[in-house]
């Protein structure tokens, strides 16, 4: 005998939707985490060795900041893996794998751990570890942990001081790559003007002025605006080889200048945010305030791995691929 058929109910027809729908998503879900391993792949320290110049900080898929440590101003990178040649700060401009004379190196802050009585602070280091959107060392002097994520015009500084002590930040904007004792050398950059000011014991805006370099031209100009977590026990500038303890200043009179923030022995993780413009401090203030208006680290950590993810992950290899293939595609 012949069944007959019964069409399935509105709550059935319903219930049947909802569950290709979830098993859709599902899919869906596990293919985007499956994409989000891409950047994993990526491996910043390929070329840097040598004279390869390629700049190992964090960045974001066409972001303007680039925030990373120098320690060889000959390098356009700023960056040599010789671990015998200490670090001196860490600027947020620069540029990778040009080859030629260097570029950028602006905006150079440098963490320490002692009283500051003199304008160089610079370290041997240790420890030093690379992936998209991400950079940490360990400074040997202090025993003082940097780690360095970024979005696309804010760089986020966390500074773990391991030892008890005094603990200071510098920003030095006399510090640029590629400076020559020689007027106008070929592909040398050249010193123009700086200016610091101390907005609040924990905000501080200003700029570098710079002229020639890799591509030469005329004068640029750096404007940053930095916020910092905790507030300042005392602080100081200077201008030229000149210390100025409590005074929060300088303006531009074509010398160099720089500014120091002095810690209690309390904190021990200090953190840094430093906002680059090309036209204003007030726009590098602005680009904190859209771009990162929080103190979540890992967050911001996560959403620049997330760009790049989206960006590479519209190629993919294959994971049969060997290993050294992976790596070598991604990055």
């Amino acid at each position: 005998m012949r069944k007959s058929f019964k069409r399935p109910t509105m709550r059935q027809d319903l219930m049947r939707y909802c569950g290709l729908m979830t098993a859709l998503l599902l899919f869906l879900n596990i293919n985007n985490i499956q994409a989000q391993n891409f950047c994993g792949y990526i491996d910043p320290t390929i070329g840097s060795e040598g004279h390869g110049n390629v700049f190992i900080g964090p960045s974001c898929p066409f972001g303007m900041v680039k925030p990373g440590p120098d320690n060889n101003k000959d390098m356009n990178s700023g960056f040599d893996p010789d671990t015998a040649k200490a670090i001196y700060g860490f600027s947020q401009v620069h540029v990778s794998g040009t080859g030629g004379g260097p570029k950028y190196g602006n905006i150079s802050i440098m963490p320490f751990a002692k009283q500051f009585k003199q304008i160089e602070q610079t370290s041997l280091w240790t420890e030093d570890q690379a992936k998209a959107g991400y950079y940490a060392v360990t400074l040997r002097n202090g025993n003082i942990r940097v780690e360095i994520t970024t979005s696309p015009k804010v760089a986020f500084y966390r500074y773990q001081f391991r030892d008890q002590g005094p603990k200071g930040l510098k920003i030095d904007l006399g510090k640029f790559l590629g400076e020559e004792a020689t007027p106008d050398a070929r592909e040398a950059q050249q010193f123009v003007g700086s200016e610091v000011e101390l907005v609040s014991e924990s905000e501080i805006r200003g700029y570098s002025r710079i002229r020639g370099g890799w591509n030469n031209g005329t004068a640029y100009t750096v404007y940053f605006y930095a916020i910092v977590d905790k507030t300042a026990s005392s602080y100081g500038t200077w201008k030229a080889d000149n210390l100025y303890p409590g005074v929060g200043s300088q303006s531009d009179s074509g010398e160099k200048t720089g500014i120091w923030l002095q810690f209690d022995k309390k904190p021990t993780t200090i953190q840094v945010k430093i906002g680059i413009s090309f036209v204003s401090t007030l726009k590098a203030k602005e680009n904190i305030q859209t771009e990162m208006p929080h103190w979540n680290f890992n967050q911001v950590l996560a959403e620049t791995r997330a760009r790049w993810d989206s960006l590479i992950d519209r190629i993919d290899i294959g994971k049969s691929a060997p290993k050294e293939q992976l790596i070598q595609f991604y990055t």
